[in-house]
């Protein structure tokens, strides 16, 4: 694999949450693979679709004005269509401006090389500490 493609997967994830910061669902899911799984503590989403009404909800209630932090602590590509990325985050709800421990989550990112570009095949995220 080429720095080019670890650029394109790092950019993914930098728009990824630039939606998440500017509410907007349809950017959000537009990086998501028409059949990706997304699984969050509590909550699985089967497709583009069921993540793009799930979030479109939250970003016009519980999520309105968040945004994301998040640290890609490791990339790496399995053969020449498929890389897994392990990265640490956590979302800041409006007006918090601190990470809480309880809230930081290690998430697995899995993209596929699609003819529109490196697209998240499947995502799964789990708190970082137990309670």
């Amino acid at each position: 694999m080429t720095g080019q493609d670890e650029a394109a997967i790092r950019a993914v994830l930098a728009d990824i949450y630039a939606a998440l910061a500017a509410g907007d669902a349809d950017a959000y899911a537009a990086y998501y693979a028409e059949h990706a799984t997304v699984l969050t503590p509590g909550q699985a989403h089967w497709g583009r679709e069921a993540l793009r009404k799930t979030l479109a909800e939250w970003f016009s209630g519980p999520l309105r004005g968040a945004r994301g932090v998040y640290e890609p602590a490791k990339l790496w590509f399995v053969g020449t269509d498929a890389a897994i990325v392990i990265s640490r985050g956590s979302v800041l709800l409006a007006g918090q401006t601190e990470i809480s421990p309880t809230d930081e989550f290690i998430d697995t990112w899995v993209f596929g090389r699609t003819s529109d570009g490196w697209l998240v095949e499947a995502f799964h995220s789990c708190p970082e500490h137990a309670a």
